[in-house]
């Protein structure tokens, strides 16, 4: 059923109307002959599944090979800080580090590509496939629309989560100050992240918030029941900061009664703009109650309202910052992690032990083959990986499962030693643990997405493909009343 609102104004108090139901009823001849299968409908399946080829079969085996060497990394930390001892007692953050940001993400994406559907359910995605925030609201109209109808609301325009986003708020978090256009986390809908957020605080405090996602809807593509929207959304309120209850991780925590959101950020949108529009799909979804990709309690009634902000004009300030030339965050600060891990290493090796010209001299002359063989393995080593990174950056998705065999052995090579020996000054704990991070950050989401849409830009593809699953229908909208 459809209820549709009217402008809603002080004077004008919202009505509820109900418009006629049209239901089809088909005739069905009787059956003249026994039924036999053919073939599958065309609704549920309209193409040949496409069978990996080589390098994806490889990429999966290095997300797996990921894992593994996240988890005994983490077993070997957990077995050294057991012991009372403060030094071996930091071990175990690092564990909690290795466990939180690490492990158990990539033990759920592993876990929910075998049985989280995906395709449209009404459900947001986390980066490592958990179920997210419920999708509560359809838009139509043009991004641009969206932008004039939200800032005249109140809404600030998220900034998109950067390596500079990042820590200006975790700057502002711990010193407890105003961030109004503070990074929200990237949930994936239609396979891909949200194209743009919008949130307010609550009294400056960054712990609470309201915010809501917004997702483009491919071209040609509708809702269940025939409904065609332009764009959808995911609202929900941060009440606070705390740990996830899935990954263990810091992180904001939502307040269960998402309806109470949608209706709040519908009405802001109404009463800032009284010409607004507003449609809702009364028990679109089934109620439910569930919990989200961090663990909170959610419930809803099930209601879809469907917001007609209209067509504007694009102004350059909204448009969002997603550079195809930048990398993910996580990939350039593993990319700095291994800078300074190899400096750092050189430097920390000659302070232990400084060479004088005279010990210069003395090494040089007892070079033998060996310690040439040695070095010229070492700097071909770095160049080698500073040439991979590179082709990275250029979106070779070769060069980027070469990094990961070169990265995937050093792990183990160490890893290895670790377990063996202990955590000693001759065994890298820095190191190994920047070689999974980068591994992780490798084999991540969004890194095999960006590399790819580098790929198909350096290919001269378009930069996105949002093809519809079924070719594309009329509309069938119901009734509107006004």
């Amino acid at each position: 059923m459809c209820r549709v609102t009217s402008p809603h104004t002080p004077d004008n108090p919202p009505r509820v109307t109900h418009p006629t139901i049209h239901h089809r009823i088909d005739t069905v001849k009787p059956l003249s002959e026994p039924p036999t299968y053919t073939a599958t409908p065309r609704k549920v399946f309209n193409e040949e599944v496409r069978r990996w080829n080589f390098w994806e079969l490889l990429d999966a085996v290095f997300i797996v090979l990921a894992g593994a060497a996240t988890a005994w990394l983490a077993w070997v930390l957990l077995r050294e800080g057991t012991t009372i001892n403060p030094k071996r007692i930091g071990y175990l953050f690092v564990f909690w580090i290795v466990v939180a940001y690490m492990a158990l993400p990539r033990i759920h994406q592993l876990l929910t590509l075998l049985y989280v559907p995906n395709y449209f359910i009404g459900r947001t995605r986390t980066q490592d496939g958990l179920l997210g925030d419920p999708v509560n609201m359809g838009f139509q109209g043009n991004e641009a629309g969206i932008h004039r109808a939200m800032q005249k609301a109140g809404w600030s325009l998220a900034d998109p989560i950067t390596v500079r986003s990042a820590i200006k708020m975790v700057f502002f978090s711990i010193s407890k100050r105003s961030y109004k256009k503070a990074p929200v986390s990237s949930l994936y809908l239609f396979d891909r992240m949200q194209n743009f957020a919008y949130q307010q605080e609550v009294d400056g405090n960054p712990h609470q918030r309201h915010h809501v996602r917004f997702y483009k809807c491919p071209e040609g593509w509708l809702l269940p029941g025939g409904r065609q929207v332009d764009w959808l959304a995911a609202g929900t309120f941060d009440r606070s900061v705390g740990f996830s209850l899935f990954t263990f991780q810091l992180t904001h925590r939502i307040d269960a009664n998402i309806d109470i959101e949608r209706d709040y950020i519908v009405d802001t949108l109404r009463w800032s703009d009284p010409s607004l529009r507003v449609e809702i799909l009364e028990d679109f979804f089934t109620s439910y109650h569930h919990r989200n990709g961090g663990g909170d309690r959610i419930h809803t009634d099930g209601d879809l309202p469907i917001v007609h902000t209209g067509i504007a004009v694009e102004k350059p300030e909204d448009r969002q910052k997603h550079k195809a030339g930048q990398p993910p965050s996580s990939l350039i600060v593993s990319a700095l992690l291994i800078a300074l891990l190899t400096v750092g290493q050189t430097l920390i090796s000659h302070f232990r032990n400084p060479l004088s010209l005279d010990m210069l001299s003395e090494l040089w002359m007892d070079f033998s083959q060996d310690d040439f063989l040695f070095v010229l393995d070492y700097a071909l080593t770095i160049v080698l990986v500073i040439f991979l990174v590179f082709l990275v950056v250029k979106g070779y998705s070769r060069a980027r499962l070469s990094l990961e065999a070169l990265l995937f052995f050093g792990i183990i090579f160490d890893l290895y030693h670790l377990t063996v020996n202990g955590i000693t000054p001759d065994t890298s704990l820095m190191r190994v643990s920047v070689f999974v991070l980068a591994l992780i950050a490798l084999t991540s989401k969004e890194t095999r997405d960006w590399v790819s849409l580098k790929s198909r830009i350096r290919r001269g593809m378009p930069a996105h493909t949002d093809q519809p699953s079924l070719p594309p229908t009329p509309p069938k909208n119901p009734p509107f009343v006004p």
